[in-house]
C-alpha cells in the first residue's frame, strides 16, 4: 500500500480549501461582474486542475454573454464579450433546466446523445465540468465551464469544489448587481437634483429639499451596503465555516482510528483546518462586526482598537465621551467604517 498517496490527497484537499477561503475574500472585494468572473474562472482552474475555462453571464433570449476566458488560445479569446447562443437540446441543456453541476469524461462528452459538435475554429474539448450561477430568484444567470483537466478526468471532489465556488460567485454577483442598481438610482437622483437646482437657483427652500433627499439616499445606500455585508457574513458563517468544521470533525474521527505513524500528519492537517476556520471567522467579523449593532458605536470602536492591536500590532488610543448621545444606525455605521478605513490606511 502506498502510504504517501493518502497524505498527498489530504494535502491537496487542504490546499484546495485554503484556496477557496482565500478566493472568497477576493471575490467579495470585486466591484464589477467582469473582473469577478475572471477571478472565478482562474480560481476554478486552480482548484480543479483544468487547463481551460469560460464564464458566461446574463442569460437572455437563449444567449449568454462571455464574460471571462482563461487558458484558451486567441481564436476563442477574441469572443470575449460576445453572445453565445445555447441551443435547445445541447449538452448544456440539463445544466440549465435540471441540475446545478455537470461532469463528463471525454468519452461521455463526445458520445453524449445531445452532443452536436463544436463551432468552427473552436478549440477541442477534453472532458467537461460545469456549474451554473443563479440570481436572487434562483434563476440561472450564468455558467462556469471547464475542460482539459491536466491529470486525467474531473473528479467528484472537483465537482463539489466548483459547486461551492459557483455559489459564492453567485452571491457576490448578486451583491454587485444590488450595488449597481443602488448606484444608478443614486446617480439618476443626483442628476435630477442638479437639473432642478439649476432651474430653481433662486429658491432656497427647493434646494434645501433636494439636499435632504440626497442625505436620505446616502443614508439608505450606507444601510443597504451594510445589510449586504451582514448577509455575506451570514453566508460565510453558515456555509463555508460549516464545511470546514465538518472536515475537521471527520478528520478527528479518522485520527482516532489511524496508526501512530499517520497521526502526526493528520494533526498537521487539523492545524491547517483550524487556521482556515479562524480565517473565515475573522473575515466574518471584518465584514459585519455584530458588536456595532448589539452594543452601539462606543463598544464597537473599543473592539476595533483591540482588533487592530491583535491582528496588526497597531496600538490605538480611544477617547470616547461617556455621555455621548447614541447615534442613528446609518450615522454610526458610516463613522465606524470611516475610522476603520483610516486605520487600514495607516497599516
Amino acid at each position: 500500500m502506498n502510504l504517501e498517496q493518502p497524505k498527498m490527497e489530504r494535502s491537496l484537499y487542504v490546499t484546495r480549501m485554503k484556496t477557496l477561503v482565500r478566493m472568497t475574500e477576493k471575490l467579495l472585494a470585486e466591484r464589477s461582474a467582469g473582473s469577478l468572473l475572471q477571478r472565478v474562472t482562474e480560481a476554478a482552474r486552480e482548484l480543479t486542475g483544468a487547463r481551460s475555462g469560460v464564464s458566461m453571464h446574463g442569460y437572455t433570449d437563449g444567449c449568454f454573454r462571455i464574460e471571462a476566458i482563461s487558458g484558451l488560445d486567441e481564436s476563442l479569446s477574441s469572443r470575449h464579450g460576445k453572445l453565445l447562443k445555447i441551443e435547445k437540446g445541447g449538452v448544456y441543456q440539463d445544466l440549465l433546466d435540471k441540475v446545478s453541476t455537470i461532469r463528463l469524461t471525454d468519452f461521455e462528452l463526445h458520445h453524449h446523445p445531445k452532443w452536436w459538435g463544436l463551432p468552427e475554429a473552436h478549440p477541442p474539448l477534453r472532458g467537461l465540468l460545469g456549474a451554473r450561477l443563479f440570481d436572487r430568484q434562483g434563476r440561472v444567470s450564468g455558467l462556469i465551464m471547464l475542460s482539459d483537466k491536466g491529470d486525467g478526468d474531473f473528479t467528484s471532489e472537483d465537482e463539489a469544489l466548483l459547486s461551492q465556488l459557483a455559489a459564492i460567485a453567485s452571491l457576490a454577483l448578486q451583491q454587485i448587481d444590488a450595488q449597481e442598481k443602488l448606484q444608478r438610482a443614486h446617480d439618476e437622483l443626483e442628476l435630477r437634483v442638479r437639473q432642478r437646482t439649476e432651474e430653481l437657483a433662486e429658491s432656497y427652500a427647493e434646494i434645501k429639499k433636494r439636499a435632504e433627499q440626497l442625505r436620505r439616499l446616502s443614508s439608505q445606500l450606507t444601510l443597504a451596503e451594510q445589510r449586504e455585508r451582514r448577509r455575506m457574513a451570514y453566508v460565510i458563517h453558515d456555509h463555508l465555516q460549516q464545511l470546514l468544521v465538518a472536515a475537521k470533525f471527520n478528520l478527528e474521527i479518522l485520527s482516532k482510528h489511524s496508526r501512530e505513524d499517520r497521526k502526526k500528519a493528520i494533526e498537521s492537517i487539523l492545524d491547517l483546518l483550524d487556521q482556515s476556520i479562524e480565517t473565515s471567522r475573522s473575515l466574518t467579523a471584518e465584514l459585519s462586526p455584530q458588536i456595532l449593532y448589539q452594543r452601539g458605536l462606543s463598544a464597537a470602536m473599543k473592539w476595533l482598537a483591540r482588533w487592530m492591536l491583535e491582528n496588526y500590532a497597531l496600538s490605538v488610543e480611544m477617547e470616547i465621551d461617556p455621555e455621548a448621545v447614541p447615534l442613528q444606525e446609518d450615522v454610526a455605521v458610516l463613522i465606524f467604517q470611516s475610522v476603520r478605513e483610516l486605520l487600514f490606511n495607516v497599516v
